[in-house]
């Protein structure tokens, strides 16, 4: 049996379960039974999960005690997102696995290193760690990170067991099949701007959508269609949804299996720096990217050194800085051609492949 410990929330976002759930339906192709394990966290995906056809074994929400600075936490900075102690949580994990044998534990949780795994090393034969960050210690056979940044073959190098097997890079980026299948067909994007594609993940908690929107309004490009993904269940969807009204080059989009099929389409995309970007690169689509997130702020400036975005700092002139951008992109006829052979050239798509090869 394969197990994924990770975590949704509208604090952490929904990308590290859909990158397992990715993972999970690979295995399951190969024969491989698969179940996850996730705190119940108010935004959490464990419905979604289900629907896709696996098992979830819960962690109510209801030992949550206060972090203090001096816990045995230490310096997580992403410690809070376990929403109780290191020990707490490693402990309702192993009960939850009760005497299951484990062949493969997965962890993509920031809030989790080297110490919770410790414990759960008598439980489960093989340990598999899925990060973006490299600023813990891990005990694992396999460490997954499929970014892009400056020294990514090396900054691993004192966080690993000697004998851990690193894939490292966006060549294991782990996406949907279709990203595979829709890369040969795909091609660079030629001329005028036709199409954007507005997404910022599956929180959007300070709604950046809206803002984006805004100020496409205010340019008065009706000649331009736009494509805008978001959770109704999100606090600012009733608003977006407003501000569409007598727009009719503005389409609205909501539970998406997947976003391939709209990144094929558009010719730019707006949007937040974290697993999309590779999705992005996949399908050679160029992107305006606003940085929400520390995960995403070495990913963004390598995408700003490869010229396959243009990157952007959340601050109080961020609706002039959107602004700026998209004009930029409107006026160089040639910006998008540029980029998008660019982005090509980094993931083709075919990370989970080369990931699974790893795991049989």
């Amino acid at each position: 049996m394969i197990f994924f410990r990770s975590d949704a929330s509208s604090i952490i976002g929904t990308g590290h379960v859909m990158r397992c759930l990715t993972l999970a339906k690979a295995l399951r192709k190969l024969g491989k039974k698969c179940q996850f394990i996730c705190r119940d966290n108010k935004g959490n995906l464990i419905e979604k999960i289900r629907q896709e056809g696996f098992d979830v074994r819960v962690i109510l929400d209801s030992k949550r005690i206060k972090l203090k600075n001096n816990s045995d936490n230490y310096n997580l900075i992403h410690a809070k997102w376990l929403k109780t102690s290191w020990q707490v949580d490693a402990k309702e994990t192993i009960k939850l696995l009760n005497n299951d044998k484990v062949d493969l534990l997965v962890i993509d949780h920031y809030g989790i290193d080297i110490k919770w795994e410790k414990k759960l090393r008598l439980k489960s034969n093989k340990i598999m760690v899925i990060d973006d960050l490299a600023d813990r210690n891990h005990d694992c056979d396999i460490l997954l990170d499929q970014n892009l940044v400056k020294n990514y073959k090396t900054r691993y190098k004192n966080l690993l067991p000697k004998k851990c097997i690193s894939l490292l890079g966006p060549e294991y980026a782990l996406l949907q099949p279709e990203y595979q299948r829709l890369h040969k067909s795909t091609k660079s994007r030629i001329g005028e701007i036709k199409r954007i594609l507005i997404f910022f993940g599956g929180s959007d908690q300070n709604n950046l959508t809206g803002l984006t929107l805004s100020i496409f309004l205010k340019l008065n490009r009706p000649d331009i269609s736009v494509d805008i993904v978001i959770d109704l269940k999100n606090r600012y969807a009733k608003e977006v949804i407003l501000m569409t009204n007598q727009h009719p080059n503005i389409t609205l989009h909501n539970n998406l299996p997947s976003l391939a099929f709209l990144m094929q389409k558009a010719d730019l995309s707006i949007g937040a720096g974290g697993s999309t970007t590779w999705e992005r690169c996949c399908l050679g689509l160029p992107a305006i990217i606003v940085v929400t997130g520390l995960n995403q702020k070495k990913i963004a400036e390598a995408m700003k050194s490869n010229r396959v975005a243009v990157t952007l700092k959340p601050n109080i002139n961020l609706e002039n800085d959107i602004k700026k951008a998209l004009r930029f992109f409107m006026r160089d006829k040639n910006i998008c051609s540029q980029m998008s052979k660019k982005a090509f050239s980094i993931c083709d798509g075919k990370g989970i492949n080369r990931v699974i090869k790893k795991l049989i």
